[in-house]
């Protein structure tokens, strides 16, 4: 058996490893792992025909294939495809592949052997549906405000949504089963992420005073500004999207659907951003990925700041 595993979400791709890693296990089955960007094609192919003494049937994982070398490629696919009886191998791409991609032969001869699945994350009301099943899963149910908050504020990967959705469950008082969406407020705010979230209040206000004031409090607590910019970077993505919406006739209440607005946290949403036009939004949007170059680019953590507060006094002034 050969399955080919491809996606754009580390955390969905590390959960189907281990599915097939759990079912080798209860098989007794060898298992096997190599990233194909660290060890050589010959060595990855050598290790899987070798069956061990104490096992007949093997599982190869071979991770990473994006990062190997197209020798490397060639090699796996001349001596793994067909795979030998005995044998599986799992091949996994840690990128999406669109069908418009134009692939080498050899990928092509591994893909076509292989049951190929993707796995991709979630998105809109899926992604909630998905926050609220990983709770169940914990033994909590995840109200539907709840799960909409931190999709927004946490799912930037299925990690991170997983890891704050679990966060939640532990921390709930009294053993109650329901998260509602001030538990998952308090988390997110519990890991120190309060500015953050006021930072971003004073953006979406156009609030240069109260921006800067926030943004400087940050950078003296040691915030790393690319957290910062970050978080700018989605508020003005958020106002983007909700003028565009509502410059197609789109009605705010279907705006407050599409981008998951909150009745309690984003109770000022619409009265904010009629300080902003779209034509602004879309040039801050611009340049605040300009200025994600400037930061990564920056030796020092003065030119970092330096950089950012020149954004957001620029931007809001």
């Amino acid at each position: 058996m050969i399955i080919f595993i491809h996606g754009d979400d580390d955390c969905l791709i590390d959960r189907r490893k281990n599915e097939i890693r759990r079912k080798a296990a209860t098989d007794r089955r060898e298992c096997d792992f190599f990233c194909a960007g660290e060890t050589s094609a010959a060595a990855i192919a050598d290790n899987a025909l070798n069956l061990s003494l104490f096992a007949s049937q093997k599982t190869v994982f071979i991770d990473r294939l994006d990062e190997a070398a197209k020798k490397d490629l060639d090699d796996l696919a001349e001596k793994l495809i067909p795979a030998p009886d005995g044998l599986d191998a799992i091949f996994v791409w840690r990128a999406r592949i669109k069908p418009s991609d134009r692939l080498s032969a050899s990928l092509k001869k591994i893909m076509s052997a292989s049951t190929v699945t993707e796995e991709r994350a979630p998105k809109g009301r899926a992604l909630v549906a998905w926050a609220q099943s990983e709770a169940r899963n914990l033994g909590k149910d995840l109200a539907e405000d709840a799960a909409e908050f931190l999709a927004r504020e946490a799912g930037a990967d299925m990690g991170s949504l997983a890891q704050e959705i679990e966060k939640c469950a532990m921390s709930v008082e009294g053993g109650r089963r329901q998260i509602t969406a001030a538990d998952a407020a308090r988390q997110i705010f519990s890991k120190g992420a309060g500015g953050i979230f006021e930072f971003a209040d004073a953006v979406e206000r156009k609030d240069e005073r109260a921006a800067l004031k926030t943004l400087g409090r940050l950078m003296e607590s040691s915030e790393e500004p690319l957290i910062a910019l970050d978080r700018f970077y989605k508020t003005f993505l958020r106002i983007y999207r909700s003028k565009t919406l509502a410059a197609e006739g789109v009605s705010s209440g279907e705006i407050s659907r599409i981008l998951f607005l909150n009745p309690y946290f984003d109770r000022n949403f619409f009265s904010n951003v009629s300080a902003h036009t779209l034509k602004r939004a879309a040039d801050v949007l611009a340049l605040a990925a300009a200025c994600n170059l400037k930061l990564k680019r920056a030796r020092t953590s003065e030119e970092k700041k330096s950089a950012l507060t020149v954004l957001v006094a620029e931007t809001l002034r």
